[in-house]
């Protein structure tokens, strides 16, 4: 779960109901904050997802950046 896990999403039930907008509830539950950005494409006739987004998770990479050192004249 979460930076670059194959399986981040366990299982959604998506309902379907006409109401306003101001009476919207949602629930969600995260394990991980750092990565708990996805959007995907649901049709409305099946239910399938047909489109996922932000797919960045894939190609993260945990190897050490560079370090530069960084000159300051700070007289702190």
């Amino acid at each position: 779960m979460g930076f670059g896990g194959e399986a981040t999403l366990l299982g959604c039930k998506i309902g379907v109901m006409h109401r306003i907008p101001a009476s919207f509830y949602v629930s969600v539950a995260y394990n991980c904050w750092a990565y708990r950005r996805m959007a995907v494409n649901i049709d409305p006739a099946t239910g399938e997802i047909t489109k996922w987004h932000y797919q960045e998770g894939e190609r993260v990479t945990f190897k050490d950046e560079p370090k530069t050192e960084v000159k300051s004249d700070s007289k702190v």
